[in-house]
This record gives C-alpha cells, sequence and structure tokens, in this order.
C-alpha cells in the first residue's frame, strides 16, 4: 500500500468531520459565544487605534508582557485582508478544531498508529468553556497537544534538538495561554517520567538518572517563567471565589455540556462506559502519559477556586484539559470487526445530531442579532452606552420556552457580551470591553476610566430604579454610581424578559424602542 493511499482515507475523514463541527458557522453572521463579540471589537480598536478619533479618545494600546494574548497579536493584523468577523470566526474555528487535531497527534505519537479514536473527540469539540467564547485558551490546548506530540515522537531519538524546537514552543504557549503552556509542560513532564520508569515491575532507575534526564528538559521554561515574572500578570487584583461542593461536581460534565443537561450528562457516562467496558475486556490501550497528566489534573482540580485575582473558571478549564485526553491517550484495540462498526456509526450519528441541534439554537441568535441592530441604529458615533440586563429569574422562563440560545446548560448567559457590537458598528462606548491592565493590551484612558469594569456580568437593570445603587451592585459595577451623569444611552438586553419596565424612572430614562431582545432608552439630563 503506497503512503498516499494509506494517508488520504484519514484526511479524507479529518476534513469530514471538521466540514460537519463547522456547520453551525453557516448559519448565523455572529454566533452566540459569550466572550467572541467582545473579542472581537477588541480586535477592532487595536486595529483602528491611533487613527480613528473617537475611539482614540476612549482607548489606547499599553503593550507589555501579557500572557494570554495569542488571539490579541495576531487578528489585528488579518483585518488588513478580512473582513472583521470573517477574522473572528477564522480564531473561533481554531479554536474548535486544534484541540482535535492536538488529540490525533498525540494518539499517534502516543501508540505509534493512527486510530480512528480521536475523531469521536468532535463529541467534545463544543464544550462550555467553547460556548463560553474561551479561545486563547482553547487554541492554547491544541497547540499545547500538537507539541507534545512532537516531543514524545522525537525525544528519544534527537534530544538536544527536541528541546531546542520546544524552547519556542513554550514561549508561543506562554503568549497564547498560560494553561496551554502548563498542560505542555504536564505532557512532556509525565511522557519522561513514565519513559524512564517504564511498566511495573521494571527497575526504578533511581533519582539521579531521574534528575539527569529531567533537568535539561527544564531549559524549556526557562524562558516563560522570565517572561511570567516580567509581566503584570502577578499583581492582577480581584476577589477570590470558591464553588459549593454539588456546583463543582457539575463541571466534570463541561466537556460535553452545551445546551441540553440532561441527554449530555447521559451522553458523556454512556461514552465513559464504553471506555471502561473495553479497558476491563482489554480490548484498548492507554498512553501512561495521558493517564498520569489526567490524574494530577483530577487530584488538583478539588482545591483550585473558581474566581482567582478576577479570573473566572479556573476551576473549570481543568475537566475540559481531561476531556481532550479521553480521546489523545485512549485507542480501542482488536475490536470485533462488527462491533467497531457499529461503534463507529453510534458516534458518527451523535456527533452528527449534536452539531445539527447546535446549529438550529445558533439560527435562532440570528433574531437578536437583526433586533439588537434595529435598536442601536439609533445610537449616535462616539454615544456613551450603559448595557444592562434582565435578572436570572426573569430569563429563565424565556430561554426555556422560545430563546434557546440565549443561554447554555451550565446556567450561564451567552449573550450579555453582545452590547459589544456597539464599537465596531456605532463607534460607542461601553463599559464592558476586554480592558483589565495586564491581562489585554487595550486599556481606557483615564478620563473615562470611572464609567468602566472589564470583568463581570451586566447590572440588573432594577439597579436603575433606586437612587443608588445597592453596594453589592457598585461592588462589581462601580460606574453605576451617578450613572445618568455618565450615559448617554441605556441598552438593555433580554428585554422580553423584562417584566416590569415600567418602574424605570421616566424622569431619568426615555424609552425609544423596544424588542423582545433588546430596548433602548435615552438618558434624560437633568435641568440645570
Amino acid at each position: 500500500m503506497s503512503i498516499a493511499s494509506a494517508v488520504f482515507p484519514r484526511l479524507l475523514a479529518a476534513l469530514v468531520l471538521a466540514g460537519v463541527l463547522l456547520i453551525p458557522f453557516f448559519v448565523t453572521a455572529i454566533p452566540p459565544v459569550l466572550d467572541y463579540p467582545n473579542h472581537v471589537a477588541e480586535m477592532y480598536v487595536m486595529a483602528q487605534l491611533p487613527a480613528d478619533p473617537i475611539l482614540a479618545r476612549v482607548y489606547a494600546i499599553h503593550w507589555s508582557v501579557v500572557p494570554n494574548s495569542g488571539v490579541e497579536l495576531v487578528m489585528p493584523h488579518l483585518l488588513r485582508w478580512l473582513p472583521l468577523w470573517t477574522a473572528g470566526k477564522l480564531f473561533l474555528g481554531l479554536a474548535l478544531l486544534l484541540p482535535l487535531a492536538g488529540a490525533a497527534l498525540f494518539s499517534r505519537a502516543s501508540f505509534g498508529r493512527w486510530s480512528a479514536w480521536p475523531f469521536a473527540g468532535g463529541l467534545v469539540a463544543y464544550n462550555t468553556l467553547f460556548l463560553l467564547g474561551f479561545m486563547n485558551f482553547l487554541i492554547g490546548l491544541g497547540l499545547a497537544l500538537c507539541a507534545a506530540a512532537g516531543w514524545v515522537t522525537a525525544r528519544a531519538r534527537f534530544p538536544a534538538w527536541t528541546i531546542l524546537a520546544a524552547i519556542p514552543a513554550a514561549v508561543v504557549l506562554f503568549f497564547v495561554h498560560m494553561f496551554g503552556l502548563a498542560y505542555f509542560a504536564l505532557l512532556i513532564g509525565a511522557h519522561e517520567l513514565v519513559s524512564l520508569t517504564g511498566p511495573p515491575g521494571r527497575r526504578w532507575p533511581g533519582f539521579g538518572t531521574i534528575l539527569r534526564r529531567l533537568l535539561p528538559d527544564a531549559l524549556v521554561f526557562v524562558l516563560p517563567a522570565a517572561l511570567l515574572l516580567a509581566s503584570p500578570l502577578a499583581e492582577a487584583d480581584g476577589p477570590t471565589l470558591r464553588l459549593s461542593l454539588k456546583v463543582k461536581l457539575g463541571e466534570l460534565f463541561y466537556p460535553f455540556l452545551t445546551y441540553w443537561q440532561t441527554p449530555e450528562r447521559l451522553l458523556g457516562l454512556a461514552l465513559l462506559a464504553v471506555m471502561a467496558a473495553l479497558l476491563l475486556r482489554r480490548l484498548a490501550r492507554v498512553s501512561g502519559a495521558a493517564v498520569t497528566v489526567a490524574l494530577v489534573l483530577l487530584a488538583v482540580w478539588p482545591f483550585l477556586p473558581h474566581v482567582l485575582r478576577g479570573t473566572g473558571y479556573i476551576d473549570s478549564r481543568l475537566p475540559i484539559m481531561i476531556g481532550f485526553l479521553l480521546f489523545a491517550g485512549f485507542v480501542p484495540v482488536g475490536l470485533p470487526r462488527r462491533f467497531g462498526y457499529a461503534l463507529c456509526l453510534v458516534i458518527a450519528l451523535a456527533t452528527v445530531l449534536r452539531i445539527g441541534l447546535v446549529a438550529e439554537v445558533w439560527a435562532g441568535h440570528n433574531q437578536d442579532l437583526a433586533e439588537l441592530h434595529r435598536v442601536i441604529d439609533r445610537i449616535p458615533a462616539g454615544s456613551q452606552v450603559l448595557a444592562v440586563d434582565a435578572p436570572m429569574e426573569q430569563v429563565i422562563p424565556v430561554w426555556l420556552a422560545q430563546r434557546r440560545n440565549w443561554m447554555i446548560a451550565a446556567y450561564q448567559k451567552t449573550y450579555y457580551h453582545d452590547a459589544a457590537l456597539l464599537i465596531p458598528e456605532r463607534h460607542a462606548f461601553w463599559p464592558r470591553l476586554f480592558t483589565g491592565l495586564g491581562k489585554q493590551p487595550v486599556v481606557v484612558n483615564p478620563g473615562y476610566a470611572d464609567r468602566t469594569a472589564p470583568e463581570g456580568e451586566l447590572p440588573d437593570y432594577h439597579e436603575l430604579i433606586a437612587d443608588t445603587p445597592s453596594p453589592a451592585a457598585l461592588d462589581d459595577a462601580p460606574y453605576l454610581r451617578g450613572w445618568e451623569k455618565k450615559f448617554d444611552f441605556v441598552l438593555l438586553l433580554a428585554a422580553g424578559a423584562a417584566v416590569d419596565l415600567s418602574r424605570l424612572p421616566p424622569d431619568r430614562l426615555e424609552r425609544l424602542d423596544q424588542t423582545e431582545f433588546a430596548a433602548l432608552f435615552r438618558v434624560r439630563r437633568a435641568a440645570k
């Protein structure tokens, strides 16, 4: 058999899977992925500064050693050749597909042959953190798996060249995402330990041998460590939050959760049951390195906070990292032909069904976008817009009845960064653009510092009813203090869930337009 005839079927299968997974991208102009509009708006600001006088009045570029900024470093340059939202979809597509490509390459490197099993990773391509828009994080995981595959393949034969090649790879991972760098370190560290200690029964090599092997490997992380010390990340401030045990246990299903909680949890349990059965019947192999990394992540996960120094979903990321290892470090072997075909068929049907349902939900976002565009078209360039939201208890009934794209199964809203469209489409200011000092290269100029907060959710519109917002609201959104003097308009999202808009003070807010998704109010200036 020629190389071409051996490679072509696998390449064709990979292209078919990628095509199926990308179907939802073609049913809507702007996918309902939480952080996605904010990332794209931030890229737009970077591409336009300093030439745009309106944006330059509000924003500036502050370059420093900023990790977790892979998209920010590349996408503004692509806007010279690609339309804004096309470039955004390109990076969102990378976040979807690159972890699967990395899983396939790591599987090939670990087991010495190609397997169809990594294609089953399509079941976790759309996961909770993907729908929350963690693009840098997911691209970082994909790159880490690819780099680790290269390490596993070449380390024993070309040790010096492998270490030299891994040094720039580690630097790239540092700038893409710190979790990707940590993933890479765990994967190659576990591979080295497994290679040294071998299967049970092999003689222990001794700590001296282990150190002689691992110390040169540590050179890979010298530059990233120096960059971390030079970055402002260690100075980041903010609250720390830990989840209850019940809520935290729900994170274990995040690799499988999109919009339907019970069926997708059952899907995850069924897949794990099949994998366990194959292992018990000795019809599967596992990668010692992948198992080691999964166990380390699982051991660390209970002790991690959910929010650390203002950065959220810290603990939620580890189940996603473990989820991709299910397809990178496991491979069925010796399956009976009929059973193998049946398993492939069931997984393929489950994948196609999930993608079809995701596409249906995303298509529903088109109505939201049309309504949002209709409303914000009344906002003049240079305006300052306060975006608010309906509370969760009012949103859930509408979500369940008609607007499935408003939330995901993990009970997280996916629309409240849609207000970021105000920046590229209306050149208007809104407070929640990603501008955290030390986290993003875009910062807010001092004159607007009192009306911005780059982290957190949108405030509840009920905070505009009282003369003074509640202390809890002011902690999260300090710009609410004296809001009627700072902002020109109020944009309410999930307006159809706001059942008591009549309580908003008419002496301060004039309703201009309202749809099911959005409502716009002009702020009335008090007479002097």
